[in-house]
């Protein structure tokens, strides 16, 4: 698959060595048309739907044209942010929900290669996938979860994958319980153990494998 090749390259283990067990000269360790899709993610839970929530998309002009962000350039040595997340509009005001519990996946061309989870919000947990940029890895200011996602997800666009977040909206519950001498209502957070069922999931339909970014955590 052809590559784009005007924009900075991803990190080739200079600055995290680690990479090398996602990407090895601007390829991909694994065959992503070898992931599940998410279509049969779906069917195995047939009863709990997923949707559509947002687009990764390279963080250039012509894709926040309003913004006058600090966009991608041509420079080799470019060291910040390069992907983000466009919410769709049916869901952009709950993508921006802090305390909202999310299960949720990232697909590469309709193939799973990440399930993970938020308890704080969709908005929150991509925009910390997009502070994984070289610059803080540099400054060791970056966990290396988002590193790898923001690395991986930008090397897809350049060969022209569609990057699309899917999620389940988690159902908010609550509990009662005593807290120095009184009851109060206590709002549940589940999403660990909805991301732990669902890898789970995946698994069992594919032979043992889990998705190809869920070395990373979170």
């Amino acid at each position: 698959m052809k590559t784009i090749t005007r924009f900075p390259a991803v990190d080739n283990g200079a600055i995290y060595p680690d990479i090398l067990k996602f990407i090895v000269e601007n390829e991909f360790t694994l065959d992503i048309n070898k992931q599940m899709k998410m279509l049969d993610l779906q069917k195995i839970i047939p009863s709990d739907k997923f949707n559509k929530i947002a687009d990764c998309v390279l963080n250039i002009k012509k894709n926040f044209p309003s913004s006058s962000r600090k966009f991608i350039t041509e420079d080799k040595d470019f060291d910040g942010k390069l992907v983000d997340y466009i919410p769709t509009p049916e869901f952009k005001e709950k993508w921006k929900l802090a305390e909202k519990e999310w299960v949720y996946t990232i697909m590469y061309d309709g193939r799973v290669v990440k399930i993970g989870m938020t308890s704080s919000g969709m908005s929150s947990r991509y925009t910390s996938y997009g502070a994984g940029t070289k610059k803080a890895m540099k400054k060791g200011s970056c966990a290396t979860t988002n590193f790898v996602v923001s690395q991986c997800n930008y090397l897809a666009l350049l060969k022209g994958m569609k990057v699309e977040i899917f999620a389940y909206e988690i159902p908010s519950t609550t509990t009662k319980q005593i807290i120095f001498g009184r009851q109060e209502e206590v709002l549940n957070k589940v999403a660990h153990h909805y991301e732990y069922v669902l890898i789970n999931l995946y698994k069992n339909h594919m032979n043992g494998c889990i998705p190809f970014l869920c070395g990373q955590e979170g």
